[in-house]
């Protein structure tokens, strides 16, 4: 699937690198779903010291050893990674699921 291109609101070194990394995310996690851009970039508050909030989401979780070498690999570009299986994510009523649910912008979408 083609990564969404509802990103030109954003400056267009960081379409870069999100899309750079959604591909490498598409790549590496096994039942991948959905990839989100949700907190200020989603809502276009972001500052120079914001980072960038990716919600990935997968049936089943993926292998926690992946899961944590990816967060720190990309920590490094001040890219945070949040995990979320597929049902839980569709079934919480959480205020930051629903948050995401509200503000999120779809990135990437298996079909």
């Amino acid at each position: 699937m083609k990564i969404d291109e509802n990103m030109t609101f954003l400056d267009s070194s960081i379409q870069y690198l999100i899309r750079e990394k959604v591909e490498y995310l598409v790549r590496k996690i096994p039942n991948l779903e959905y990839i989100v851009l949700f907190g200020s970039y989603a809502r276009m508050e972001q500052t120079v010291k914001s980072d960038i909030d990716l919600l990935v989401i997968s049936s089943g979780m993926p292998d926690r050893l992946l899961r944590g070498d990816l967060c720190s690999e990309f920590e490094q570009e001040n890219i945070d990674l949040v995990f979320y299986d597929l049902n839980i994510f569709r079934e919480s009523d959480c205020l930051f699921i629903s948050q995401i649910k509200k503000e999120g912008i779809i990135l990437w979408r298996q079909k």
